[in-house]
């Protein structure tokens, strides 16, 4: 069970798992916990986020192809 935030959107998470639609702050595995303890962002590097264009509706098949392509970011 993983818990994460959109509040980070990045898909990244301990040990290997990831995919999620924002940063995994709590992972448990086999009753093993992986739990954050501080976040730090880089304040020097000023990244800029572009506005939201406007999105469409898309099946579960394609929401499936779209997450498994995310997935491929993290290292397994």
């Amino acid at each position: 069970m993983a818990w994460y935030t959109t509040d980070i959107p990045l898909p990244y998470g301990p040990i290997g798992n990831g995919g999620l639609p924002g940063l995994i702050l709590k992972l448990e595995i086999d009753n093993f916990y992986y739990l954050v303890d501080k976040i730090i962002l880089n304040p020097k590097k000023v990244k800029k986020i572009p506005s939201l264009k406007k999105g469409k509706n898309i099946n579960v098949n394609e929401k499936i192809r779209l997450m498994r392509d995310a997935r491929k970011v993290t290292i397994d």
